[in-house]
């Protein structure tokens, strides 16, 4: 699946806390592409709110840790990205976590909870998880 159809797919969606933010959007890409089946269950607790949600990616280390876990992958300096890779914005606060958001190329695609997507700079990216594109 090419991002733009992912993005199609995705767009008439409602962002909420408990099944559909930034955390269920990035690995939703991820399992598209690899055709895997990432545990989602792993994230997906009580995440009701901002602040449940990031006390949830707590328990877990943080949304760093946590992804890099549910993933099984290293993340990667954000200057290495490309378009599908999965980007950590940590200037973009959900509760006290960061945000995820998937590269585009020139920006990253995010969700927010008013507006729907949302686009940041990479340069406001920390790190990135690369993408198997050959499933």
């Amino acid at each position: 699946m090419r991002l733009e159809e992912y993005l199609d797919q995705c767009r008439p969606r409602r962002f909420n806390w408990h099944s559909w933010n930034c955390v269920h959007f990035a690995l939703g890409w991820v399992q598209e592409v690899e055709d895997s089946q990432v545990l989602l269950v792993h994230y997906v607790q009580s995440t009701e709110t901002a602040l449940a949600a990031a006390r949830v990616a707590q328990k877990m280390g943080g949304l760093r840790n946590a992804l890099t876990s549910v993933l099984g992958r290293d993340p990667m300096p954000a200057l290495s990205a490309s378009i599908g890779d999965v980007v950590m914005l940590e200037e973009w606060r959900c509760g006290s976590a960061g945000t995820l958001g998937i590269c585009n190329g020139v920006s990253a695609v995010t969700l927010h909870p008013a507006q729907g997507f949302a686009s940041a700079a990479m340069g406001a990216a920390s790190c990135i998880w690369k993408i198997n594109r050959n499933g």
